[in-house]
């Protein structure tokens, strides 16, 4: 078959082809040229999904119709939601690629919605659950369990992203204008960020900095450590099955869903409401707004109520945070002045 039938009978082949032997001269997220070998190897996963569920020859095959099943598809194959979403937008964006290559698109792909249902279930740790970790006695041979409360901790205070907490040495610690900072470029996104140091964070930075743990280290001793402290409430989360590989969702004990992406979701919602939610998105490195209360899980009407209670001086935002946040408050003015 030669290259013209190929682009005719097998448009989204040629795509993803046209993507893989591209890959290398791409602008990335970063600003850098190349794109990545994981998002090179999801490109491929997800293309090898959708042949699963129903292959694909022409783009304009893939409609609004073609989508919900897809999702139905891998939610009853056991894939968590944001796997789900992020493989849509992935398979949305080839289709674009194959746009841009001179393919027609189905205009009806716009049309698709995620069910009202398709939400993420949020876990995060609350200030009184830190506090009871941060006190919790624990025998000093479990050298494990103690470094990663460090790391937990200092994760619940400075907002970032698993990867990029585990990655921070004491070189990330300067000094600027006269305040204490990290200062890191967040592995994912490429943006610079700079995060005023907190009494938390300060106590471990100058008693016991915390040991290199890989992150599935973490995440094992996390759930140890907050089993211990008593996060046990029951809660509704998705775990993996390990017998029948299939997700399932159901009600687990708190601390079995704990991992490192709890730790910058607790900072941001956290201090939602304490901080002006602007930094605490400069902090977290969220592109907008909308994408920080998404990730918390706040609508448009909960940033109308938070407005509407400050205006009527319904909620004293000072006096609702700990000590440690007017500090922060306190820092942020200074940086910025």
């Amino acid at each position: 078959m030669n290259l013209i039938n190929l682009r005719v009978s097998h448009q989204l082949t040629y795509t993803i082809n046209h993507i893989l032997k591209t890959a290398h001269t791409k602008k990335n997220k970063k600003g850098g040229i190349g794109l990545s070998d994981s998002y090179i190897q999801k490109i491929q996963r997800n293309y090898q999904l959708s042949k699963q569920y129903k292959p694909v020859k022409r783009l304009t095959e893939v409609d609004d119709k073609y989508l919900a099943g897809f999702v139905d598809f891998m939610i009853k194959k056991g894939y968590l939601m944001s796997y789900v979403t992020g493989t849509v937008a992935n398979f949305k964006s080839v289709v674009q690629r194959g746009v841009e290559l001179g393919f027609k698109r189905n205009p009806r792909i716009d049309l698709y919605k995620f069910p009202s249902n398709a939400t993420r279930i949020i876990h995060v740790l609350n200030f009184d659950e830190i506090e009871k970790i941060k006190n919790l006695e624990i025998d000093p041979r479990r050298f494990g369990i103690i470094n990663t409360r460090k790391w937990l901790v200092m994760g619940c205070s400075i907002g970032q992203r698993g990867g990029d907490l585990l990655s921070i040495t004491k070189k990330n610690i300067k000094i600027i204008d006269g305040i204490r900072v990290i200062e890191l470029t967040q592995q994912k996104t490429g943006k610079k960020v700079t995060i005023p140091v907190l009494q938390d964070v300060a106590e471990i930075i100058d008693h016991a900095w915390p040991y290199n743990i890989e992150r599935g280290a973490f995440n094992d001793n996390v759930k140890i450590l907050c089993k211990l402290a008593g996060i046990d409430e029951m809660v509704m989360g998705r775990k993996l099955n390990q017998k029948t590989y299939r997700t399932e969702e159901k009600m687990y004990p708190k601390y079995e869903l704990i991992a490192t992406h709890v730790m910058r979701r607790s900072f941001a919602t956290n201090y939602y409401g304490i901080l002006p939610t602007p930094l605490i998105k400069q902090i977290t490195g969220h592109s907008s707004e909308e994408m920080l209360l998404k990730y918390i899980g706040k609508s448009d009407i909960d940033f109308a109520k938070q407005t509407v209670a400050i205006l009527d001086e319904k909620i004293p935002v000072k006096e609702k945070a700990p000590s440690q946040d007017a500090s922060m408050e306190q820092l942020w003015a200074q940086s910025s002045t």
